[in-house]
C-alpha cells in the first residue's frame, strides 16, 4: 500500500506542515508500506531540503492496509481508483479524526525532522532561556492583507468587516493575565513584519505597567518558525504555524492557548513533559457584544477587554494524563441580559432554543443513540456496572425514558442491549474526570460495529458534594464546559442530570413572584425581598430572601428556582416563558449522571429528521415538554425514589 501526500498547496507554511503530518497519521494508522512525501509548492522549501520523497514504515504484516474506522473517511476520499492500493491527497481538510497531538508530535521527530534544512535544525538546538515567554501574533491576511502578501497597500480600513478569526484569537489583556500569573520577566512576541497587529503597540507600551523586557521580532520565516519552534514557554495563536512548531519542537514545556487552529497539529493529548492551559471567556465569532464587527471594534476589544473575563484553566500535564481539566464562563447566545455569568448552570442549555436541533438541546439527554450492541466485553478502569446506583439509574431509563417514550432513539439502542451504564467509584470531581475520559476512549469515532457500544452514562454517587446540584452544576459549567470539553479531541458532548436539576440563570429583583422546589419535590410560592442575601455557608452558593405565600420569611438558594411567575409589578410572565419546568425534569435522573454522546449520531439525527426518515426532532422535544408537564415536580419526585 501506498500513500502519496502532495503539501504545499493548501495555504502556507502552517497548513504545509499539517498536510505532511495528516498524511504521515494516515499512512501509519492504515498500516501502509511505503509513503511519497511531495512538495508541491507552498513556503515548505524554505525550511524543508526535499521535493520527492518516498519513505518506507515499519512491516504491518498481516495488518496491512487494514483502514481504521477513524480514517475511513479519509480513505475514501483518497483512494485512487486507477491506482490498486494507492492513496494521495493534499491531507488538509482530509485526515483521520481524533489523532492525539502527542502522535503527531512522534511522527514529526521521526519523520519531519530530518528533512529540515541544516541551519534550521541548527537553530532549533540553539538553547532557549527557560524562563522567556514567547507570544506569536498572526497578521498578515487577518489584518485586511492578502494571504501571500508582505507589504500592506494603505492602512487597515478600521470601518471595514474584520476577518471572523480574529474572535477565536486572545485579546491583548490575555497575554498580560499570562505574565502576571507565572511571573514573566521577559517576552518575545514574533509577528510578521506587517506589524499590523494590535497587540503589537500594545505589547511596546506594556513596561510602562508592568517590569517586564519585550522585544518585538519580525524576520524571516525560518527564523520566525525557529524562534516559535524552540519556545519552553509558548502562547498560540488561532494559526497553524504557531500550533506547527509546537507540533515538532523538541523544547517545549508549557502552552497556552485560548482556541486551538482549525486542522491543528495541536489538541490537549500532547507529549509526556508538556502541559498545555487553555484560557476562555464569552466572546465569539457569533456573539461578540458590545464589540461591533469592524476592524475598529476588534481592536478595542483586544486593548480594552476586562481581565477579570478571562477563565484560566486547571492544567493536567500529559505525564499525568493526556488532556487537561477546564475552567471557564462560556455564555450561550439565548443569556437573558442582565443575568451575571456566576448564576449560569446547566439547564441554560436545556432553555436554549430548540430550532437549532438536538446539537444545542439539553433537553432529551439520551438524544441519539446508533444502533449498538452486547457491551459484556468492555471493562473500565475503576467504573463498575452492577452496583445499586447504577442499577437506580438501569431503572430510570425504562421507566422514564423508554415507558415513558422521551427518547424514540433510546428503545433500538437498548433493545440491542447497546447502552452502558456504570458507575464512577471515585469521591474527587478530577477523578471522576479520569473515569470521563476512560469511557471516552473507549467508544469508537465512526461507525460503531455490531457488538460495539456508541455511549455511556456514568453514574457519580460518591462525590459528597455532589449530592447538592449547585456544586454539580458549577462542575459541568466550569470544568466540564457545559458539556463540550470532549468536542475537540473525541467530538462527543457530555449532558449532565441530577436529582435536583433545576433551570438556573433566573434574572430576578424585590419584588417578583417565583415557585421554588421543596426538599420533597413540591413546589411552594413566594415573593423575593431582596435578590442578595448573602452566600450559603457550606458551598457558597448565591442565595435571595424571600417570604413564602403561607408567611414564613427564609433564605434559599437560586438554584431552587423552578420559574418565575411575575413581575414585582405585577404582570404575569408567559406561560411560553417557563420551559425551565419540562426542562427541570427532563434532566433529572435518581443519581448524578454524566452522559457520553457523539456527535456523529447526533448529525446522523439531525438529517434523517429533516428527510422524515426518522423521529422528527422538533416534535419530540414538543411532546416531552407536554408530558413532563404533565407528570409535575411530585410525580417525578415518586418515580425517582421508585428507581431506588
Amino acid at each position: 500500500m501506498l500513500v502519496k501526500v502532495f503539501a504545499g498547496g493548501n495555504g502556507r507554511l502552517g497548513n504545509n506542515i499539517g498536510q505532511l503530518l495528516h498524511g504521515l497519521a494516515f499512512a501509519v494508522r492504515s498500516h501502509a508500506d511505503k509513503v511519497q512525501l511531495v512538495a508541491s509548492g507552498g513556503q515548505l522549501p524554505q525550511i524543508f531540503q526535499f521535493k520527492n520523497l518516498t519513505v518506507d514504515l515499519p512491516d504491518a504484516g498481516s495488518e496491512r492496509g487494514k483502514i481504521p474506522k477513524e480514517c475511513t473517511d479519509t480513505a475514501n476520499g483518497a483512494r485512487m481508483k486507477k491506482e490498486p492500493n494507492t492513496y494521495a491527497s493534499g491531507f488538509w481538510t482530509t485526515r483521520c479524526l481524533g489523532v492525539p497531538a502527542k502522535e503527531y508530535h512522534n511522527l514529526a521527530l521521526q519523520y519531519i525532522w530530518p528533512l529540515l534544512k541544516q541551519e534550521v535544525q541548527s537553530c532549533l538546538q540553539q538553547d532557549e532561556p527557560s524562563k522567556r515567554l514567547v507570544v506569536h501574533l498572526r497578521g498578515q491576511d487577518l489584518w485586511n492583507m492578502n494571504e501571500f502578501e508582505q507589504t500592506p497597500k494603505g492602512p487597515i480600513k478600521m470601518e471595514a468587516g474584520a476577518h471572523h478569526w480574529l474572535w477565536a484569537n486572545p485579546p491583548c489583556t490575555m497575554y498580560e493575565k499570562i505574565i502576571r500569573e507565572e511571573n514573566f520577566q521577559e517576552v518575545l512576541v514574533v509577528t510578521s513584519p506587517d506589524m499590523r497587529h494590535a497587540c503589537v503597540a500594545w505589547f511596546q507600551n506594556l513596561n510602562a505597567s508592568l517590569d517586564v523586557k519585550v522585544t518585538v521580532q519580525a524576520k524571516s520565516l525560518a527564523e520566525d518558525f525557529c524562534t516559535l519552534a524552540q519556545a519552553k514557554h509558548l502562547v498560540l495563536s488561532f494559526s497553524t504555524l504557531s500550533n506547527a512548531a509546537a507540533a515538532l519542537s523538541k523544547r517545549l514545556e508549557k502552552v497556552y492557548v485560548r482556541q486551538f487552529a482549525h486542522n491543528s497539529l495541536l489538541n490537549c493529548q500532547v507529549w509526556p513533559g508538556v502541559s498545555v492551559v487553555q484560557y476562555a471567556m464569552p466572546i465569539t465569532e457569533q456573539h461578540h457584544e458590545p464589540y461591533n464587527n469592524t476592524y475598529a471594534g476588534v481592536i478595542e476589544w483586544f486593548t480594552t477587554y476586562n481581565m477579570s473575563s478571562i477563565t484560566r484553566g486547571i492544567v493536567f500535564k500529559a505525564c499525568q494524563r493526556p488532556i487537561h481539566f477546564f475552567h471557564a464562563a462560556m455564555l450561550p447566545a439565548s443569556w437573558p441580559a442582565g443575568v451575571p455569568p456566576a448564576r449560569f448552570g446547566a439547564a441554560a442549555f436545556a432553555a436554549a432554543p430548540r430550532t437549532d436541533g438536538l446539537r444545542r438541546s439539553g433537553m432529551c439527554g439520551l438524544a441519539v443513540l446508533a444502533p449498538l450492541a452486547a457491551t459484556s466485553s468492555l471493562i473500565r478502569r475503576r467504573a463498575v456496572r452492577t452496583d445499586e446506583h447504577s442499577k437506580a439509574v438501569s431503572a430510570w431509563l425504562d421507566r422514564f425514558v423508554l415507558q415513558g417514550n422521551y427518547c424514540p432513539w433510546a428503545k433500538p439502542a437498548q433493545k440491542r442491549r447497546g447502552i452502558r451504564i456504570v458507575s464512577s467509584t471515585e469521591t474527587e470531581p478530577e477523578e471522576v474526570f479520569e473515569d470521563l475520559l476512560d469511557e471516552a476512549e473507549g467508544l469508537p469515532m465512526g461507525p460503531a460495529d455490531e457488538g460495539e457500544p456508541s455511549t455511556t452514562l456514568l453514574v457519580c454517587p460518591y462525590v459528597e458534594e455532589w449530592k447538592s446540584y449547585g456544586p454539580f452544576r458549577d462542575f459541568y459549567e466550569e470544568d466540564l464546559l457545559g458539556g463540550s470539553v470532549l468536542l475537540d479531541d473525541f467530538d462527543m458532548k457530555v449532558i449532565a442530570f441530577h436529582p435536583e436539576y433545576l433551570k438556573y440563570g433566573f434574572s430576578v429583583e424585590a419584588g417578583d413572584r417565583i415557585a421554588i422546589a421543596n426538599m420533597d419535590g413540591s413546589a411552594s410560592h413566594a415573593t423575593v425581598l431582596d435578590e442578595e442575601g448573602g452566600l450559603h455557608p457550606e458551598d457558597g452558593e448565591e442565595l435571595l430572601d424571600v417570604r413564602l405565600d403561607e408567611g414564613e420569611e427564609c433564605l434559599v438558594r437560586y438554584s431552587s428556582i423552578i420559574t418565575k411567575l411575575a413581575t414585582k409589578q405585577g404582570a404575569e410572565v408567559p406561560s411560553d416563558d417557563r420551559s425551565g419546568e419540562a426542562a427541570n425534569l427532563l434532566s433529572r435522573a435518581p443519581r448524578p449522571v454524566l452522559h457520553l454522546l457523539r456527535m456523529e449520531d447526533l448529525d446522523a439525527a439531525g438529517l434523517a429528521s429533516r428527510a422524515a426518515t426518522g423521529p422528527n426532532i422538533q416534535g419530540v422535544l414538543e411532546e416531552n415538554a407536554v408530558r413532563a408537564g404533565k407528570l409535575g415536580l411530585q410525580g417525578m419526585a415518586a418515580l425517582l425514589r421508585q428507581c431506588g
